[in-house]
């Protein structure tokens, strides 16, 4: 309605659409705002995202370099994902330890750069996807240094990775004191993770019995909260092997998002659907999904991984040895 406003059509817009995997209507809209706005960093950070969702890392990159020109300090927090999409994990690594000495980084740099693992792929991210589960959880373990008065956000983050990493009991405990505070936003993050420790302990009915409750939630409070209820639902029909169940909740929750692009939620939302296809014996459809997810996020090592698994039982072991 208004889009030579800058404060209206700016990058929230866009990145709402980038969100909702509407990457060609995301990378239109922001490469024409950037064209009569050059000077909005955080426009050129989306612009980099819809040219990752395409499938062109090296013009990413090339916006990636324009949001650091444009505004260095919201460069700290840009997703910055060439390297990783590229699938040189170590260099992604060192390019963020880089901006967490950096000068000009505040306390609030800082946090964000040591704890996201949902939304961006900052260091926990980084180090989870190359296999160093101890360095990402050290990196939270520092942020919290950072935390200020606010718990809540690192309590989800490291409450989420521990239960990735298979330490669903330390999660879990997280889990418990933060139902017990009376923020209520407290424990609106509790439940967006505490399904997943049960499933990390084995405990799918008990992981189901959470997601009911994150539904009832979500009738009160919104639908972003159902897209947690989907996920958790998903994650227990994975591990008791029954995929129809979790494509069904798959289904349901990629209806309304697939997690904020960039993050770990978007990755592991592929990566959810695709062992739901190869355990289903879908075996054309796990593998392009496999490809799909490489062609955005090629430092997902675990794609490759489990691609190669998808080529032998195709009989194609040639494709399978490079993955």
């Amino acid at each position: 309605l208004y889009p030579d406003d800058p404060s209206i059509g700016g990058a929230s817009y866009f990145q709402t659409l980038v969100d909702n995997v509407r990457y060609e209507d995301g990378y239109k809209a922001v490469k024409s705002f950037t064209e009569r706005y050059p000077d909005i960093a955080d426009a050129w950070d989306v612009l980099a995202m819809c040219y990752l969702a395409l499938g062109d890392p090296d013009n990413a990159a090339v916006a990636e370099r324009k949001v650091r020109e444009v505004d260095p300090t919201w460069a700290l927090s840009a997703s910055n994902s060439y390297w990783y999409n590229v699938g040189d994990l170590d260099k992604a690594i060192e390019f963020r330890k880089k901006d967490l000495s950096a000068d000009n980084a505040t306390d609030a740099d800082r946090f964000y750069l040591l704890t996201d693992f949902t939304h961006n792929r900052h260091l926990p991210a980084l180090n989870f996807e190359a296999g160093r589960y101890t360095e990402a959880l050290r990196c939270l373990e520092e942020g919290r240094t950072y935390v200020g008065g606010d718990p809540s956000y690192w309590q989800y983050q490291m409450g989420i990775v521990l239960s990735a990493v298979g330490q669903g009991e330390r999660a879990l405990e997280i889990a418990l004191r933060m139902e017990k505070n009376d923020e209520i936003r407290s424990r609106l993050f509790a439940y967006r993770f505490k399904g997943h420790a049960q499933v990390a302990m084995g405990d799918t009915e008990g992981a189901r019995a959470t997601a009911k409750h994150v539904h009832e939630l979500a009738r009160r409070i919104g639908p972003f909260m159902s897209f947690h209820a989907y996920r958790i639902e998903a994650d227990a029909a994975l591990a008791d092997n029954d995929p129809d169940a979790a494509l069904t909740a798959l289904d349901a929750m990629c209806r309304i998002n697939y997690g904020p692009f960039a993050g770990m939620l978007h990755v592991n939302t592929y990566d959810m659907l695709a062992r739901a296809h190869h355990m289903a014996g879908h075996l054309d459809e796990a593998e392009r999904l496999h490809k799909k997810i490489l062609l955005i996020f090629g430092g997902h090592a675990i794609s490759h991984y489990e691609l190669g698994i998808v080529y032998e039982e195709m009989g194609r072991p040639e494709d399978a040895v490079p993955h």
